[in-house]
């Protein structure tokens, strides 16, 4: 299986495209995307962070699928979608690594650091990491 950012945004637009209930069957269009496998976990994914209200499994027998979006689907895709919050996340982790770094060097040499110093970096690093896993928490 290989679930990618790029299927998952393309699953989100071709359910925007289909627009207020989708009952589609696994054909050529969706097949491009995934495989039913993959299809059926990023739909739970969609829906376990509320930009699907109802979703049927896929009918193996029949490949019916039953979506419906929220106004959140929407929302998510004019915010670029799985992509820009993968984005995000790097962002985070280059900011994280950034005052790593800082406070590396700060405390090289710990006579000369005031200790508020010291909190601020590690508060700041604390927001990040907080940050980081309201990212990936959302993203599960």
């Amino acid at each position: 299986m290989n679930i990618t950012t790029e299927k998952k945004d393309r699953l989100l637009q071709y359910i925007a495209d289909n627009s207020y209930e989708v009952d589609c069957f696994f054909d050529k269009e969706l097949s491009s995307i995934g495989t039913i496998d993959e299809l059926d976990i990023i739909i739970s994914q969609l829906k376990n962070l509320g930009l699907v209200s109802e979703y049927s499994n896929v009918d193996t027998s029949s490949g019916l699928i039953h979506i419906k979006p929220t106004a959140e689907l929407f929302d998510f895709i004019q915010q670029g979608g799985f992509k820009a919050m993968g984005l995000i996340a790097q962002a985070e982790i280059e900011k994280l690594s950034f005052a790593v770094e800082k406070l590396s060097k700060e405390t090289k040499d710990i006579g000369k650091v005031e200790i508020p110093s010291v909190l601020s970096g590690l508060s700041s690093i604390g927001n990040i990491v907080s940050n980081l896993i309201n990212i990936f928490r959302n993203a599960q």
